[in-house]
């Protein structure tokens, strides 16, 4: 059955129809997420990925960076990879076309 929803008013009317129930769907399950997200905050579980690197140890290699430490020693010593996965958002202090600019680094450096 083929619906001509620029001339036919009932075939305007169907496709309305089935817009407003996508709509719906779409809100309820939005809804349904954050009511989920706000149980589990309420009952003390952590909510989003995992935390990656507790902030004492990124605190701690900070400290060993300032020292004068390796990036090998601060692994070493800290407990966590040479390098990331990905770059910290709150470490990027300025993104250019895809380039985060850092004390003049290179593409995706990071402040330290």
């Amino acid at each position: 059955m083929r619906f001509n929803t620029a001339d036919e008013g009932m075939g305007r009317i169907a496709f309305l129809l089935l817009a407003l129930f996508a709509e719906m769907e779409s809100t309820f399950t939005v809804e349904r997420a954050a009511h989920a997200r706000a149980v589990a905050e309420a009952a003390g579980r952590h909510i989003g990925r995992p935390v990656a690197h507790p902030d004492d140890k990124i605190e701690y290699a900070k400290l060993l960076k300032e020292q004068g430490s390796s990036l090998g020693q601060i692994a070493v010593k800290a407990g966590i990879p040479k390098t990331l996965p990905a770059p910290l958002p709150s470490r990027v202090s300025v993104v250019v076309q895809g380039y985060a600019k850092v004390n003049g680094g290179g593409p995706w450096s990071v402040e330290s």
